[in-house]
């Protein structure tokens, strides 16, 4: 089987596309995927193609191609982008700003979706606003749900990393469209870190920081955003923390369909997390909903075992279970056939 992919340099395209398909290429021998910048007038040459997130007219006409010549398309979607929140950085380029109205790269979105032959998504949440969103009087969906995982080849090879800060180091790692998710828990875990004269890490956001307060800022350590290419760099800079934080503001539908992968991220560099119900329930160590409770569990643990070393101690035999449960079940080496059964199912 031949499949023409699309690819891009983006956290989604690596999860959704990159990391699976790299697997499967390297386990199945008479499958061969190509990953790139989507050619015209190669339908023939091809039996499937799968989209992920593309949405212009140089995509739409390819896809029709494949459409023409009885080849099947796969249309990968990992946000629910009819609501997308103002506050989230790509807002202007699916909604005109002051008047929500929305733009071309949204109608391009709506008819590759119901062009697919298969639509494949993140969680059975986003699955089911998918098939109520597109469904008509005479057309149903088909919507199946991949689960996002990590490529336990990007973590087991890392050599631990250690912090040479004394104090307890609460971590998070992500892009701005987390500002809704600060702008709750900053004020909580600015009071709580001062309580205990502890650190706050920040990997890939800056921009975060402008909801901090002044005393927050200083005890905060800011890692700016780095290519897909680079993310080792982040990867070991996550391992040297005592404690993530995963947590989301569960109020608006697009932050409800979110996958549990920033848990899964943690636990793969052996570091227990903190995360809110909706989406983060059964893969985060603590589970709170109030922005107020999110230091509950570190403080909790911190009193129990009496000192920052034996607080540490804890956090990194915590988060070594966690590491073998994620590594057991939540891989794309042990998963990635899934992207197969649908690739199978439609050729």
């Amino acid at each position: 089987m031949r499949v023409l992919a699309s690819s891009h340099n983006d956290a989604s395209s690596y999860y959704r596309t990159k990391a699976p398909f790299g697997v499967l290429n390297y386990q199945i021998g008479d499958l061969e995927i190509l990953s790139g910048r989507l050619a015209l007038g190669v339908a023939d040459e091809f039996d499937l193609l799968w989209l992920q997130m593309d949405a212009d007219a140089h995509t739409e006409v390819v896809a029709r191609e494949f459409k023409d010549a009885g080849k099947p398309v796969v249309y990968d979607v990992d946000d629910w982008l009819f609501d997308y929140p103002p506050s989230w950085a790509n807002f202007g380029r699916f909604f005109k700003s002051g008047s929500l109205e929305p733009v071309n790269r949204l109608g391009f979105h709506e008819r590759l979706l119901r062009m697919a032959d298969v639509v494949t998504t993140t969680t059975p949440y986003l699955a089911k606003k998918l098939q109520d969103g597109l469904k008509t009087n005479t057309h149903t969906p088909d919507v199946r749900v991949l689960e996002n995982y990590v490529l336990q080849g990007d973590w087991d090879t890392l050599t631990p990393s250690r912090t040479s800060l004394d104090a307890p180091v609460v971590g998070w790692f992500g892009s701005a469209n987390h500002w809704d998710d600060w702008f709750q828990i900053a004020p909580h875990v600015g009071a709580f870190l001062d309580d205990v004269d502890g650190n706050l890490a920040i990997l890939g956001a800056p921009e975060i920081t402008r909801c901090f307060s002044s005393s927050l800022l200083q005890r905060t350590h800011v890692f700016n955003a780095v290519p897909m290419r680079q993310m080792e760099e982040i990867r070991h800079r996550i391992m040297t923390f005592d404690v993530g934080i995963a947590w989301s503001n569960e109020r608006t539908e697009s932050a409800l369909c979110r996958s549990p992968l920033k848990a899964l991220q943690y636990h793969a560099a052996g570091v227990p997390c903190i995360g809110s119900p909706f989406v983060y329930e059964g893969f985060a160590d603590f589970i709170t909903s109030r922005p107020e409770s999110i230091m509950d569990y570190i403080e909790v643990r911190i009193m129990t075992e009496g000192t920052r070393a034996g607080f540490r101690a804890k956090m990194k035999e915590i988060g070594a279970r966690a590491r073998d449960a994620v590594f057991a079940s939540h891989t794309y080496e042990l998963n990635a056939r899934k992207w197969l059964h649908v690739m199978e199912g439609i050729v």
